[in-house]
């Protein structure tokens, strides 16, 4: 039986005078295997020549922190991609009053177009905000609009009451 695989992935270009950056955005689910995930990512990095000025985020689910990233490290190697990220990104308290960290929500790149990076609470998430900044060359102002969008459950709408 041929195993499936169940993700969500989009990539970019963005040129700015002569120089293309490109930018992969990532999720795999906990149950995804790793390495069926990493082969799929690996193969959208050749075909859409995502080899240099390249950054990767996503919440992968492959926690850098332990030896279970060992695959994700191995990938990061082979394509010449680091990681920014050095602190947790989910920390949660299960039943039993065991807090645990992760760090599974991450920013690849190969130090071509990374500027700063800074990591924050977020009450409507039980995963901690990755902020990322990349510098690139340009003489031209743009004006910029963000929106974001987010359905508020009684257990969110809660913990923003808390926070409050």
């Amino acid at each position: 039986m041929e195993k499936r695989l169940f993700h969500s992935a989009i990539s970019f270009k963005l040129k700015i005078k002569n120089e293309t950056n490109k930018f992969a955005f990532a999720y795999k689910p906990p149950k995804t295997n790793d390495e069926l995930f990493l082969d799929h990512i690996d193969t959208i990095l050749n075909k859409l020549n995502l080899i240099n000025n390249t950054l990767i985020i996503g919440d992968l689910n492959m926690d850098w922190l332990t030896n279970k990233s060992t695959q994700l490290k191995e990938f990061c190697h082979l394509n010449n991609l680091n990681i920014w990220v050095n602190d947790p990104t989910r920390i949660q308290t299960n039943k039993n009053g065991l807090t645990t960290s992760t760090l599974i929500d991450v920013v690849l790149h190969d130090k071509k177009i990374m500027n700063k990076i800074s990591v924050i609470d977020f009450a409507l998430s039980d995963h901690i905000i990755v902020l990322t900044e990349c510098k690139f060359e340009s003489n031209t102002n743009c004006d910029s609009e963000y929106r974001m969008k987010r359905k508020i459950t009684p257990k969110i709408n809660k913990l923003i009451i808390e926070e409050i």
